[in-house]
């Protein structure tokens, strides 16, 4: 975790010490999401247990943006439908967005935020499986990590609405030359890798989880887990794919990762492949 600034004095920034709640049970759909060996099947079993988000799954499997022939009645059913990538992405960005309310804060952009976060989480799962630290970290559990990195977001646009509308204006009026959490870090102290990480350590999240969530997708030498290179540099993808910018040979990670630059390429064709499909559903379920 970054210590810019001390826990104490951030979580009474955030709001007097109180954290945000996870559902009853969420670290159990954690680890099923984060296992590779689970089939469909297990998965279902799971989420089953979460009512909330087993229906979400399912109108999900009957939206317009899954097209099913046939009307889709179980969560098992739901689990085919839809494919792994997007019940494990989509379960566990539900069961995390309601610890929070975003909405009391209007410069607070939910399509953008989880469209990247899906985008991320899918980027993080790809480069995984493509390099050879997938058998120090299993592809589910990189997506999980792109997933929650930007965690620290929704915790500040919650907690302190106006100072992150500031924020958000600061980094609009630099036409995007400050990166959000620079803008966060001159209004507030802190960035959300500073408040995600925390968020994280407060829910006894595992320590990969942990340290993806202290992530803004700059490269230091001081990261030394496979999860770090990896979501830090789905990160950097995912922000070369919104400025249509092509992959570059100069990043650390990509070397430690073990990623060949025409993989990289592919993944970039790939995000864009994926990216309107993945923003439809980011609006489908949270805008």
């Amino acid at each position: 975790m970054s210590r810019h600034i001390e826990p104490p004095a951030l979580l009474d920034r955030l709001g007097s010490g109180r954290l945000p709640v996870l559902p009853s049970n969420t670290p159990m759909l954690l680890r099923a999401l984060s296992n590779e060996q689970l089939d469909f099947r297990e998965i279902a079993a799971v989420i089953e247990q979460f009512p909330t988000i087993a229906g979400r799954l399912i109108a999900l499997a009957n939206s317009a943006w899954s097209s099913p022939v046939e009307t889709i009645l179980s969560v098992e059913q739901a689990c085919a439908r839809l494919g792994l990538s997007v019940v494990r992405s989509t379960s566990l960005a539900l069961a995390v967005a309601a610890a929070f309310d975003p909405s009391r804060c209007p410069a607070f952009d939910a399509e953008r935020y989880w469209t990247d976060a899906l985008l991320c989480a899918e980027a993080s799962a790809r480069i995984c499986a493509a390099s050879p630290l997938s058998e120090r970290l299993e592809p589910a559990a990189a997506r999980a990590g792109g997933l929650l990195h930007n965690l620290g977001v929704l915790w500040i646009a919650d907690r302190l609405p106006d100072e992150f509308a500031e924020a958000v204006q600061r980094q609009k009026e630099a036409d995007d030359r400050l990166s959000l959490h620079q803008a966060l870090r001159e209004r507030l102290g802190f960035d959300q890798a500073d408040a995600g990480g925390l968020l994280a350590l407060k829910w006894k999240l595992p320590e990969d989880l942990e340290a993806a969530m202290a992530l803004t997708g700059e490269y230091r030498e001081a990261q030394r887990r496979p999860m770090e290179w990896i979501v830090g540099y789905a990160i950097r993808q995912v922000g070369m794919h919104r400025a249509r910018v092509n992959c570059a040979e100069a990043d650390p990670r990509r070397a430690l990762i073990g990623l060949e630059i025409d993989a990289c390429t592919a993944l970039q064709q790939e995000l864009e492949h994926q990216g309107e499909r993945l923003r439809e559903l980011a609006r489908t379920l949270f805008a």
